[in-house]
């Protein structure tokens, strides 16, 4: 499993609630099955087809929630997902990480040519290492998924993770900084301690004051917060043939998918303030037009700072961001042409690529005129 970015297309969907029961495994419909005549079908006969638990979905046009809605389970066998339910957005918390600290970069509070030894000295090639060279995934710094000694730990559903720890894990460079593009998720994790000594107060504040309160949302949490625990959908790991819960037995949420030592992939939040903060930042409501720029600006890779450029299904281009983590998938994609943003969350995570799947299911139903 990995936290990387799942390139995918994006069209406009509308989602509406639905509910009904969730397949244990994927079970697809027959070719006879009616096609449906709703959106709020089309999500369901989605979400059966590809055999998640739940999914929770999201658009917005010019800052304007088109319609956010729901079906399935956040929990098997009876709670049924909810608009307001949270999911671990995985890799798509990249791009948030990304806006926050873009905003300080726009306060003068950090810069993109910070080396990395101002925030964390003790990193592979850390003096030569720019803020910018990690947005980019240009850092060279080992992917911490491939040590050891930290995937043992994610195992243990109540390790008490901290940021140093993870970093200290790190012990070499994989290539020169700014060589080439590698994706690593230890750029993001360290962006997290760049954040917090620029910002001077925690990852989750930084977030909430500088990207979530400019753009009137609140429900996205890199921090554990007892109260919305309950709200988090499970995720579903699928393993030989059938979905299996990540979450331990008492229902309590794993330290590996969520906390302010993720920056790189344990942001919680629901699918319409994802699109939110999403449109926001690629709508150029949060952000200045300069570092809107700097955001977009794309490598050969296709990847900006902290955003990835796809094509939807219409052909044209799209910017934002996908995740892949221990039971999730997660898509979150900005339209430029028709400033349209499409958020899909899922809680389980094969086989295949449910959520980009669903996602193309419900932009058929939309191509088709259904409302």
């Amino acid at each position: 499993m990995v936290r990387a970015p799942i390139v995918t297309l994006l069209s406009l969907v509308l989602v509406a609630c639905g509910g009904g029961a969730a397949a244990p495994t994927p079970t697809p419909r027959p070719s006879a099955t009616p096609q449906p005549t709703t959106l709020a079908a089309a999500l369901e006969a989605a979400r059966l087809e590809e055999g998640v638990p739940g999914v929770a979905a999201a658009i917005l046009q010019d800052g304007r929630v088109v319609f956010e809605g729901a079906a399935g389970h956040a929990v098997l066998p009876d709670r049924l997902t909810r608009p307001s339910t949270l999911y671990c957005l995985a890799s798509v918390s990249k791009m948030a990480t990304a806006a926050l600290v873009l905003r300080l970069v726009e306060e003068r509070r950090a810069s993109l040519d910070d080396p990395l030894s101002r925030y964390v000295p003790y990193l592979p090639n850390a003096d030569r290492i720019s803020v910018r060279l990690l947005l980019e995934h240009r850092s060279g710094l080992q992917d911490y998924l491939a040590v050891q000694d930290v995937l043992r730990k994610l195992d243990d559903p109540d390790h008490v993770w901290t940021r140093d720890e993870v970093l200290r894990a790190i012990t070499r460079a994989n290539f020169e900084p700014g060589a080439r593009y590698q994706y690593s998720n230890t750029n993001y994790v360290a962006l997290g301690a760049v954040v917090e000594q620029a910002a001077r107060m925690p990852v989750d504040e930084a977030f909430r004051r500088l990207v979530l309160a400019p753009l009137g949302l609140r429900d996205c949490h890199y921090a554990f917060d007892a109260a919305v625990a309950p709200d988090i959908a499970h995720g579903y790991r699928y393993e030989a043939g059938r979905y299996t819960d990540t979450f331990p037995p008492d229902g309590r949420v794993p330290t590996s998918i969520w906390g302010p030592v993720w920056t790189d992939g344990g942001l919680v939040c629901n699918a319409r303030d994802t699109a939110g903060w999403t449109d926001g930042t690629l709508g150029g409501r949060l952000l200045r037009a300069e570092a809107l720029a700097e955001m977009t600006r794309f490598d050969a890779d296709g990847y900006g700072l902290g955003v990835a450029l796809s094509n939807g299904s219409n052909g044209r281009p799209v910017w934002g961001h996908s995740g892949s983590w221990d039971g999730y998938r997660t898509e979150s994609w900005y339209d430029p042409e028709r400033r349209l943003t499409l958020a899909v969350l899922t809680n389980g995570d094969g086989p295949g690529d449910p959520s980009s799947d669903i996602w193309l299911r419900l932009d058929a139903a939309y191509a088709r005129g259904l409302r």
